[in-house]
């Protein structure tokens, strides 16, 4: 691991003078937010990801690592599905057959792939978190008879004499997982603020009032710039002081789910944080997905339901139940028709449709049937 300092020119700035002449001063730069945390980083020889996913899960399970660095996985592009819940991560895979080396972060921390490289000297994978450069590196044997090579750590000084390192017990391997612990600012991650107006509670007569009262007293420059500056932060302070609004928290009447799928989520909730590769989340999540099936199913049949006794006052909302089924996309390909030939015109293929919806009524003598 690196400490990575890098040095860049400041951007001057030509400020003119009354005089008409140009002097040098530094653009202040712009200061991100950082916050001090104490960084876990996981690093471990697999010897083959596969076979080692549960032993990996019990040791995330325990030490909860913020970054794993993991070498020789074993592993191509295609088998991705051992990554455990909560990480994001990057792969410089070789094949199923030796080599590879990935590296996990976990979901909220933001990083960069700084290089990638997959040669016979060296396999390595770095990435970036804020200022805290991390290098993931695996050394391939020469040979078959080659003997194993001890598993290193390297940091600068600056990082070295803040951290600790501890391995982990695995039974059945010659290569034991590091922990390294130390401290190291991470940029923080600004969640997004969802808020909205409720404009049903609105005091609109307090709002009008306010507005009108603030431009017939306006007394200012009457330009076109100075009018629309004023309108706009009336119609803004107006708003702020007549429209209730907050930050935006979805419940579970909002998002459409029961009290038994919520009960379902917050048990898989507890499992994740106890063992991340639990194979009991897989069925919490089946089961999950058979309640929201079985919950849409049943309110579409009572918005059928519904509209069959609607539709005999108000044809409209049968249409209008037709228009929120067409699908976003709209497929391009051509269609078959009976006679054996192929279009993409929608009059020809709804001719088509049409003339086969004759057929199959022809030849019925019941009414209604036909």
């Amino acid at each position: 691991m690196t400490k990575s300092l890098t040095a860049t020119a400041t951007p001057l700035a030509r400020p003119k003078t009354s005089k008409g002449t140009c002097r040098l001063r530094p653009i202040p730069p712009r200061r991100a937010q950082y916050t001090l945390k104490r960084v876990k980083i996981l690093t471990w020889n697999v010897n083959g990801w596969a076979r080692r996913n549960s032993e990996l899960g019990a040791i995330i399970s325990k030490e909860k690592p913020d970054v794993v660095c993991l070498q020789e996985t074993k592993i191509d592009t295609t088998h991705a599905g051992y990554t455990p819940i909560g990480f994001k991560t990057a792969m410089a895979s070789r094949n199923k057959h030796g080599g590879g080396v990935c590296t996990m972060v976990r979901q909220d921390w933001d990083f960069t792939i700084i290089r990638s490289t997959m040669k016979k000297a060296a396999e390595t994978l770095s990435i970036k978190i804020g200022d805290l450069l991390i290098t993931n590196v695996y050394f391939p044997p020469r040979s078959s008879d080659s003997p194993t090579s001890p598993d290193i750590t390297m940091a600068t000084a600056d990082i070295a004499s803040r951290a600790t390192w501890h391995t982990c017990g695995v039974v059945n391997t010659d290569h034991l997982p590091i922990i390294i612990a130390m401290d190291s600012e991470i940029p923080k991650r600004e969640k997004p603020k969802r808020v909205i107006a409720n404009y049903r509670k609105a005091d609109w007569k307090g709002f009008k009032t306010d507005v009108e009262t603030r431009i017939r007293s306006y007394v200012g420059p009457r330009d076109a710039y100075s009018l629309e500056k004023l309108i706009s932060k009336a119609i803004l302070e107006a708003a702020g002081k007549h429209i209730p609004s907050g930050r935006f928290v979805p419940t579970r009447e909002c998002q459409g789910d029961t009290k038994e799928v919520d009960d379902l989520l917050k048990k898989r909730d507890e499992i994740q944080k106890l063992n991340p590769l639990d194979g009991k989340i897989a069925e919490i999540n089946d089961e999950i997905e058979k309640s929201r099936r079985e919950l849409r199913k049943e309110r579409w049949l009572n918005k059928v339901e519904d509209m069959e006794i609607k539709r005999k006052t108000d044809s409209n909302c049968l249409w209008s139940l037709l228009k929120g089924l067409k699908p976003k996309a709209r497929s391009a390909g051509p269609v078959n028709l009976p006679n054996g030939t192929t279009t993409t015109n929608a009059k020809a293929i709804a001719n088509a449709m049409a003339k086969n919806l004759v057929t199959v009524g022809e030849g019925r003598e019941n009414k209604d049937e036909k």
